[in-house]
């Protein structure tokens, strides 16, 4: 399995999120020191995404049972998605995985960061099937991006 130190993995999120964070008051938070990248040596991206497919609680055909404003929505969404991975990881690789949260003013979404520059931004609560996308070009309106939506929190 492949690690990443945490000064390459918060470059490459700079490199892929600089233009959407919310100028003086977003944060970036590295919280370990190495990660596992999601590159299929311990976890890849189809992985991650089967296990929100499967998962009982944050599943797309689960949205209309579990789901609820301001009690269980996206941000509870992903940082569920985040601690369920953590807590496989730990028995199959020696750092956490490079699977992390994003905070928007509008939204929540899951990252990814598979290696060779790639990024992978989740949308865990989207209907009907969870997606995702890997190219940079597609972020803005991915994340939905503009004046009165940047990203204010960035964790992993």
């Amino acid at each position: 399995m492949v690690a990443i130190t945490a000064r390459t993995l918060r470059q490459q999120i700079n490199r892929h999120l600089a233009d959407y964070l919310a100028a003086g008051r977003s944060s970036v938070i590295i919280a370990d020191g190495y990660y596992t990248l999601v590159d299929g040596s311990a976890i890849d991206i189809e992985w991650i995404l089967q296990a929100v497919r499967t998962d009982p609680i944050i599943s797309p055909s689960q949205h209309g049972h579990v789901y609820r404003e301001d009690l269980f929505d996206c941000d509870d969404y992903v940082l569920y998605l985040r601690n369920k991975v953590a807590l496989y990881i730990m028995g199959v690789a020696e750092h956490p995985l490079a699977l992390g949260c994003i905070l928007t003013r509008k939204h929540a979404f899951n990252f990814c960061y598979e290696g060779q520059g790639t990024l992978h931004i989740i949308n865990t609560q989207h209907t009907p099937d969870v997606v995702t996308t890997c190219e940079p070009a597609e972020f803005e309106k991915f994340l939905d991006m503009g004046a009165g939506n940047r990203i204010d929190l960035v964790y992993v």
